[in-house]
């Protein structure tokens, strides 16, 4: 168990439930899994949401030592993850992480069952790996470089908004005129393949 509260640390210690597990007293952004020396561990956690976007991050960059995942996150960043295309919620997240994972949410949690009552409601999702896609084929720099610059400027064009980018677009079988919440991962992956290095 990775908490960085040490106050939290000692509320779970006198818990006999809990005491038994080892706890590692750092923060999780800065914990390096492989060194954890855990054996294809489940990642669970009641996260900070304000932090939630990079957890899930670090899930990416941990990719080969982990199992799956199951997380408690706001209600509106797991409808950003599991957005269909061409609606308001698909953005950069859903297709940066939809590239690595399939998500999905379980189920949500009401604001009546948190002391004190918190203003946004939760969900309770799980994130497993996707399969779909050759990783080691794929270069994951030029693939975030697209999808953020692409969405940094959503109601633009990409002819405009990849403008800065060399794209040898008589390979690409995207249309430029397409803005990015209308691209699929495929789309995504077809433009970072044909930048020219």
């Amino acid at each position: 168990m990775v908490e960085i509260d040490p106050e939290l640390i000692q509320v779970i210690g006198q818990n006999p439930l809990l005491s038994p597990f080892e706890i590692f007293n750092q923060d999780i952004l800065k914990t390096n899994l492989q060194e954890l020396g855990l054996n294809n561990p489940k990642v669970i956690g009641n996260i900070p949401y304000n932090i939630t976007s990079p957890i899930i991050f670090w899930l990416i960059d941990h990719l080969p030592y982990w199992n799956e995942s199951y997380l408690m996150v706001q209600k509106e960043v797991a409808q950003r993850l599991i957005a269909d295309i061409g609606t308001k919620d698909y953005s950069r997240i859903t297709v940066m992480t939809g590239l690595y994972f399939n998500i999905k949410i379980c189920f949500y949690i009401s604001t009546n069952v948190f002391n004190p009552k918190p203003k946004v409601e939760s969900a309770f999702i799980s994130i497993k790996k996707n399969d779909k896609y050759d990783l080691s084929k794929i270069d994951s720099k030029k693939y975030s470089q697209v999808v953020r610059m692409a969405f940094n400027q959503r109601r633009k064009m990409l002819r405009n908004s990849l403008s800065a980018l060399d794209i040898n677009r008589d390979k690409c079988e995207v249309d430029f005129q397409r803005r990015p919440e209308q691209l699929t991962i495929d789309e995504f992956l077809d433009i970072s393949n044909n930048i020219i290095s």
